[in-house]
């Protein structure tokens, strides 16, 4: 799907820059798999296993005279920070999502007036006496 984007719209940079977040993005998403799979102190290891395996990809890397790409970088540097959701933390968000839900459905108590039946004058008594005087000045 991104590729066939970027190749509709290779002349937008748009799409490039759409293409380059969107993998720097599946890459940190996939180490953040890796690491709830690991046990604790595991991020050390994975680190070293990402290293070791960009090192034989670049040989000058191994001998200190390279520099990390970019990415990997960026994904060492995640993964070593990587923080832990604690139980309370998890606990609050699904109370949070729980009341914005029922929130969002309850029902509202605010009804508009009954003016069925009434006449012109009546309906304009009774939105006046509600306090829908604005609505007083449209009728007109």
């Amino acid at each position: 799907m991104k590729l066939s984007a970027v190749m509709l719209n290779w002349y937008n940079p748009a799409c490039w820059l759409m293409l380059a977040f969107f993998t720097r993005d599946m890459e940190l998403a996939c180490d953040a798999g890796v690491l709830r799979m690991l046990p604790e102190g595991g991020c050390a290891v994975y680190a070293e296993v990402l290293l070791d395996s960009y090192s034989k990809m670049h040989p000058a890397a191994g001998m200190g005279i390279g520099f990390l790409s970019g990415g990997l970088q960026e994904r060492i540097g995640e993964i070593m920070h990587q923080k832990k959701i604690f139980y309370k933390a998890k606990v609050s968000a699904v109370l949070v999502l729980c009341i914005l839900f029922l929130t969002a459905f309850t029902k509202n108590t605010v009804s508009a007036p009954d003016l069925v039946g009434k006449t012109e004058q009546e309906a304009k008594g009774v939105l006046t006496e509600q306090h829908y005087d604005f609505w007083t000045e449209v009728i007109r």
